[in-house]
């Protein structure tokens, strides 16, 4: 019996913790509508629109090689399109399209 109790009380905190876990989870990873909120959120910070605007020139570049000249204007541009308020619904829709 003095064996028991103590697993037994180990399995519920366990089963807890992993209950919780999948709570969140599911709110915050598996939610279309969450994960879309979120990434979208994202594009406040100039970090992360700086590193979306990099990979979007970059491919724009490997498509294009003559396009490098303009490589620090096309980045600009796209920065700015980024941080854009009338970009950001269309950014979260295309997210949760694709979630």
């Amino acid at each position: 019996m003095r064996v028991v109790v103590p697993i037994l009380v180990l399995a519920g905190i366990l089963i807890g913790v992993a209950g919780v876990l999948a709570v969140y989870v599911r709110d915050t990873i598996v939610d279309s509508d969450e994960a879309a909120k979120r990434a979208a959120a994202a594009l406040a910070h100039p970090d992360v629109r700086d590193f979306i605007a990099e990979k979007i020139v970059e491919q724009v570049v490997a498509a294009q090689p003559d396009a490098m000249a303009a490589r620090p204007l096309l980045k600009q541009v796209v920065t700015s399109v980024l941080g854009a308020g009338a970009f950001r619904p269309i950014y979260e829709a295309a997210i949760r399209d694709v979630h």
